[in-house]
């Protein structure tokens, strides 16, 4: 959940309008296996998980 947020602001910025596209094909294809062995999509996974997520607790949306 952190993540769709984090991507849902980022898709409002002009560069996030540029990107998203292309982020999105990236995810699409890592996720279902298809570009799980690709270096560049799991390249900009890490720096996704790693940068995204900065200003947003991902604690807040665990279930308990």
């Amino acid at each position: 959940m952190a993540s769709i947020k984090s991507g849902k602001s980022f898709a409002k910025t002009t560069f996030g309008k540029l990107l998203v596209p292309w982020i999105s094909g990236h995810m699409s294809s890592i996720f279902s296996g298809a570009a799980a062995t690709q270096p560049v999509s799991m390249a900009l996974l890490r720096i996704l998980v790693n940068h995204g997520l900065q200003d947003i607790d991902p604690q807040h949306y665990v279930v308990d």
